[in-house]
């Protein structure tokens, strides 16, 4: 029986941390029937909310704005729309910063309290106002509060079907005793298996996550981390034939996309298995290959006689004359040169100038007599190789016929006949099996493929809705990475160094326009600066620089401009800023 596997285990002490640092504060008002004005009641509420609680530049407001069942859906969902927009307002009036307030409406669909009666039905008719407050104590606490739900735990039953589900779409299908023990031995006790996604930048940032291997820039299209052990905290693996199939959404589906893995984020190691179109054929394809097919083995010990070439007498190809190149006449003012007013005996040196030349002379001259020579016997061989060549095909082919007769006669003897007809006895029994493994492969294969498709199905990535997601098997519990090689050569790389106040006490890094690609700066302790030696050179960036001093978050934010030495300026920032940054480099890029 299929179960589907939803967040069962929170993180228990990540909240604890997370909760001393970032403070959620909540409020509701009420609104009469059928109305979206507030009421006096309301307006001294959210008044005495925002002054008590808005003490600082770094927060964000969440407004949810809901109503009773009375009414249509939709009327009731343009009611919700009117009573979120209204409260909006009027915190933007008390001074909220419009940017940072969000608004979700639902209507009638996640009411409060069951709608039975006229006093539960008054609870229902609220918007919900959450004020989101950041303050951080380093630089850690910052990143995780980016990607604060990344992480899923789920408690499954290894010897059922199981359906994962993360808290950012990620779904992963994983079949009955798919995990093994160390020793090989299948697991039957609960398995708490745990899902980390990283899907866009920010939650890059929040993982530490790099998007490199040891030598190439990789493009990115999202992140996964999976991890199991048995609830007892033993250590498991995934067989090598059960690979789990994962989905993971994508906005932008890219091509040329295949697996990476890594250990720890960073360093990532292809593992050549494409992600192509995602139907169930292709996925099949990309994880099995066709290792498997079956390949024809002629386990055949009778040998059949070998015919014996005669080569003796068998015609020589003749080679092409050597031709020889002419001499080339010695320059005069090579030889005869200028000589400089200053120098003295001027007669004498021009009598060696000219006995050097004329010596030269001679020699091309002798030189010249023999090519001349050489030449002619050159011209007439020439001549003569186009009739020797001629004459030898025609030997040749006489040469072949006469071993084709020869090697026939050999070939129809008895002696010969009486060994072919046991050989391809054994042959044709050989070749029966194989065509039977090859039905059987194609049958299991097809089988296989089916199967593949459920699974797809299963998951909710049909055909058509695959174009929304990157499918592909895979068994092992690592990070894995869907990206593809933006290769660089050597001379297409530069290095880039940058200077800065709190040195390592602060994160560098190198974000691109144009691709899903982020580098970091390495911290070099000699020279107390970052650097970065694989920097492409032309490819639109900006530095991304983030610290924390006195609980507040500051940011160095600018183009890099084609130098190569930088300075890191930062300005007192806030959390929402930061996000709202980072957000921009997601979504479609470059094909």
């Amino acid at each position: 029986m299929k179960k589907i596997a939803h967040l069962t285990v929170a993180f228990f002490c990540f909240t604890q941390v997370l909760q001393a640092k970032v403070t959620t504060e909540k409020t509701t008002v009420l609104f009469h029937t059928d109305k979206y004005e507030l009421t006096n009641e309301s307006v001294n509420q959210l008044t005495d909310f925002i002054h008590q609680h808005l003490k600082t530049n770094d927060y964000e407001i969440k407004i949810e704005g809901h109503t009773d069942n009375i009414g249509d859906i939709a009327y009731n969902k343009k009611l919700s729309q009117n009573r979120a927009e209204e409260v909006r307002q009027f915190l933007i009036n008390l001074g909220a910063k419009q940017k940072l307030i969000n608004i979700n409406y639902l209507g009638e669909l996640s009411p409060e309290k069951p709608n039975i009666n006229d006093v539960y039905r008054g609870k229902n008719r609220r918007v919900v106002v959450t004020l989101i407050r950041y303050q951080f104590d380093d630089v850690s606490e910052l990143e995780e509060a980016l990607n604060p739900d990344k992480t899923s735990i789920h408690v499954i039953n290894p010897t059922q079907e199981n359906i994962i589900i993360g808290n950012k779409g990620v779904k992963i299908l994983i079949e009955p005793k798919t995990f093994v023990y160390e020793n090989g031995t299948t697991v039957n006790e609960d398995i708490s298996f745990e899902l980390t996604e990283s899907l866009a930048f920010k939650d890059f940032v929040s993982s530490g996550l790099r998007t490199q291997t040891a030598n190439d820039l990789l493009e990115t299209d999202g992140m996964i981390k999976v991890a199991a052990k048995t609830v007892s905290g033993k250590p498991v693996k995934i067989k090598q034939e059960n690979p789990m199939l994962i989905a993971i959404p994508t906005e932008n589906r890219q091509d040329n996309m295949e697996v990476f893995v890594s250990d720890v984020g960073s360093e990532w190691e292809a593992k050549n298995q494409p992600i192509t179109v995602a139907n169930a054929s292709d996925v099949y394809k990309t994880y099995y290959k066709t290792e498997d097919y079956p390949v024809f083995k002629n386990t055949n010990n009778v040998k059949l006689p070998k015919y014996l070439f005669d080569v003796s007498d068998k015609p020589v190809k003749p080679n092409y004359p050597r031709f020889t190149k002419a001499p080339k006449e010695p320059r005069e003012d090579g030889y005869l040169r200028p000589i400089p007013w200053f120098r003295f005996n001027k007669d004498k040196i021009k009598e060696k100038q000219q006995s050097y030349y004329q010596a030269a002379l001679d020699k091309y001259y002798t030189r010249l007599e023999k090519y001349e020579l050489k030449h002619k016997t050159y011209e007439e061989a020439a001549s003569k190789y186009t009739l020797d060549v001629k004459d030898y095909e025609c030997k040749l082919e006489f040469w072949k016929a006469r071993e084709d007769y020869r090697r026939e006669e050999f070939q129809q003897s008895e002696a010969y006949q009486s060994v072919l007809k046991k050989h391809n006895l054994i042959y044709e029994a050989n070749l029966a099996r194989h065509k039977k493994a090859v039905e059987e492969w194609r049958s299991r294969r097809k089988d296989q493929m089916t199967a593949m498709g459920n699974k797809m199905d299963k998951l909710g990535v049909t055909d058509e809705k695959a174009l929304n997601n990157y499918v592909f098997a895979f068994n092992e519990l690592k990070w894995i990475n869907v990206d593809r090689f933006y290769h660089l050569k050597e001379d297409q790389k530069q290095l880039v160094t940058m200077k800065g106040e709190d040195v390592g006490d602060e994160r560098v890094l190198i974000l691109f326009k144009n691709i899903e690609s982020m580098l970091p700066m390495h911290l070099n302790e000699e020279k107390a600066d970052y650097r970065q030696y694989n920097f492409p050179i032309g490819e639109a960036a900006v530095i991304f620089a983030y610290k924390v001093k006195d609980g507040k978050p500051y940011l160095c934010y600018r183009e890099i401009d084609g130098s190569v030495d930088y300075t890191l300026d930062y300005i007192e920032t806030s959390f929402f800023e930061i996000k709202e940054i980072l957000s921009q480099f997601d979504g479609p890029k470059k094909s």
